[in-house]
């Protein structure tokens, strides 16, 4: 075998380059494997003359996209959302990580491909947006990063992906009782518990499946409480939220109580994550209706209005309040509990009316009546 200078197989059986160029450390992981030698050797010297180039003649390396988002996720292992937002990246890896970063843009033949096949796969446009935005947060970062050897930044300027305009947005729904009770017979018994839970809490799916039993309140008067992690607005990405359970939320909780060490809602042993697995999915569309995980939280929100709940306690409960804060007190805390405990009132069992659907209903019947109308005529 040839023996290459600065250069090692590693214990996966692929050539890791390991030397010193112009005071510069060469250190990068290749796909050559043995017996291709000739082509870790042109990857040295090809690397050799970026560097040199950029030393001597300001020339920037070239880098790809996967270059920039592999350095942009060791940069910033310690945000909370990272994980998601790697699996954003490795979807997109597939399309254009291989590009060369400084030639990417809106219309790149590649970057159309992924979009088209988040469209195939039904996803709605303000879906499709987190790819998009995922492009020009890698890239925008990728702009400012200095190389610790040159003065040059990674990017001369961070091409800007326009974001799709959103016009096929889905309208809510939320639950009437009748609904509710409709979906619930087909729903597995522990995804029951759960979407109890999201309609007496109006929890986030994030939220809901990050209570932990170390987070428990013991409050005044008997209030059963919990404190997750709040999805924060655009300055805060994160702040804490106080949950408080009404009579049908703290069932759920005590059934689940010795199931899990760590976490309320679990499934097999194992922390759940996510609400929108196939028992979800297979259960809503055997009950015929249109709905989501998030319609749920919807339907909390809808219902504490009917009740009379005032828009500053709807806000502070549904964790839009800027007023959300570690700091409450007793009278504080027993005015959202008896506004969460008002949603039981079931006041309305009629179904919940889509005010745009109404009227196009009653157009469609002016217009039939006309019709009648002039032919009787």
């Amino acid at each position: 075998m040839q023996k290459i200078t600065g250069a090692n197989l590693n214990k996966n059986g692929f050539y890791v380059i390991d030397k010193r160029v112009m005071g510069v450390r060469l250190y990068e992981t290749t796909h050559f494997s043995k017996g291709q030698e000739e082509n870790v050797e042109a990857l040295i010297v090809e690397l050799t003359h970026s560097i040199y180039n950029a030393k001597r003649h300001q020339v920037r390396p070239k880098v790809t996209f996967q270059d920039c988002a592999i350095e942009y996720l060791s940069r910033n292992q310690n945000q909370l959302q990272i994980k998601g937002f790697e699996g954003y990246l490795k979807r997109i890896d597939e399309f254009i990580g291989h590009i060369e970063a400084s030639k990417l843009h809106d219309r790149h033949p590649d970057f159309l491909r992924l979009l088209d096949q988040q469209h195939k796969r039904g996803n709605k446009k303000k879906s499709i947006n987190h790819y998009i935005e995922a492009v020009n947060r890698v890239l925008s970062a990728a702009a400012k990063w200095r190389y610790d050897w040159c003065e040059l930044t990674w990017l001369a300027a961070a091409p800007k992906f326009e974001l799709l305009t959103i016009d096929d947005k889905r309208p809510s729904h939320p639950l009437s009782w009748a609904e509710q009770e409709h979906l619930l017979k087909y729903l597995p018994h522990h995804i029951q518990d759960e979407v109890i839970s999201f309609i007496n809490s109006g929890l986030r799916d994030s939220e809901l499946y990050d209570l932990q039993w170390k987070n428990e309140l013991d409050l005044p008067n008997g209030i059963m409480g919990f404190i997750t992690r709040n999805k924060g607005t655009r300055k805060r990405k994160f702040r804490e939220k106080l949950i408080l359970c009404n009579e049908h939320m703290r069932e759920v909780i005590e059934r689940k109580r010795g199931e899990h060490l760590t976490h309320v809602f679990s499934y097999k042993g194992n922390p759940k994550k996510s609400g929108r697995g196939t028992g979800w999915r297979s259960g809503v569309k055997a009950s015929g209706l249109d709905l989501t995980i998030h319609d749920l939280r919807h339907t909390f929100g809808h219902r504490l209005r009917a009740a009379g709940v005032d828009e500053e306690t709807r806000k502070e409960l549904l964790g839009h309040g800027v007023s959300l804060t570690s700091m409450y007190s007793a009278s504080a805390i027993e005015t959202l509990y008896e506004a969460v405990c008002l949603i039981d009132k079931r006041t309305d069992y009629a179904p919940v009316i889509d005010l745009m659907k109404y009227k196009k209903s009653l157009q469609g019947s002016r217009e039939t009546h006309e019709a009648s109308s002039e032919i009787s005529h």
